[in-house]
């Protein structure tokens, strides 16, 4: 189930705060999905430069967090900030942000996240990401 809503600022959890199966992560603002992936000639959909450049910034932030992994089933709660004021979708922002955590080994598999919730807030810059175990 996927629930859109703008965040106070309360609701949001700082990365370094975590409750007993649960990490929380802030991480750069994800490229929306369809400046994710290219065709190229003779090879078919290959990842851009602009995402291949965000998935190694981002694996290198969550190294730095030291997330570990929260394994089996999992939620995950997703806040985007707005870096402007043009429309932007925010279901564009999470395919992204699922793959880069298992690429970092935070989840096992996207196919274990049994509830994502996504939101904007003007009040954070990036994303913010907590995982909880179920």
């Amino acid at each position: 189930m996927m629930r859109s809503r703008e965040a106070p600022m309360a609701s949001i959890r700082v990365p370094g705060q975590r409750p007993a199966g649960s990490v929380t992560l802030s991480i750069p603002l994800p490229p929306p999905l369809s400046a994710c992936f290219k065709n190229a000639r003779r090879r078919g959909r290959v990842k851009s430069g602009i995402y291949t450049a965000w998935i190694t910034e981002s694996l290198h932030k969550i190294a730095m967090q030291k997330p570990g992994q929260v394994s089996g089933c999992v939620t995950l709660d997703m806040t985007f900030g707005r870096p402007d004021k043009r429309k932007r979708d925010l279901d564009n922002l999470l395919k992204a942000t699922c793959d880069l955590m298992v690429s970092a080994g935070v989840i096992e598999d996207d196919s274990k996240v049994t509830e994502l919730t996504a939101r904007w807030s003007n009040e954070i810059t990036g994303a913010v990401v907590i995982v909880e175990a179920v």
